[in-house]
């Protein structure tokens, strides 16, 4: 194993890195909201009931399903960092799923 990677993972078990790394995940799902309700009106009449993908404020994809999006999130993005959101008339918290960055492997 590189050295490098020995690194990366030692500091990964460092709960001040992890919460460090929440931190900015959290703050980048914050973003993501603010992003995506600022959109919403228009994304309503063209996707609503669809899914919303969201990754750095941007609206990176458009699927009808959860479990669509919640796939292709994964593979895309391996860091964890995006958010889903439902689209209709009013944000809805989706869970995990509203706050997929929290969720990214150790």
């Amino acid at each position: 194993m590189p050295r490098q990677d020995r690194h990366q993972q030692k500091s990964d078990r460092n709960p001040d890195n992890r919460r460090d790394r929440d931190s900015g995940h959290n703050r980048e799902i914050e973003r993501n909201m603010a992003a995506f309700e600022k959109h919403l009106p228009a994304l309503v009449h063209r996707y609503k009931w669809q899914y919303a993908v969201l990754r750095k404020q941007a609206i990176v994809g458009i699927y009808d399903t959860l479990h669509d999006a919640h796939l292709s999130a994964d593979k895309l993005y391996a860091d964890g960092v995006y958010s889903i959101q439902k689209i209709t008339q009013t944000p809805e918290n989706l869970g995990i799923f509203s706050n997929a960055g929290l969720h990214t492997q150790p």
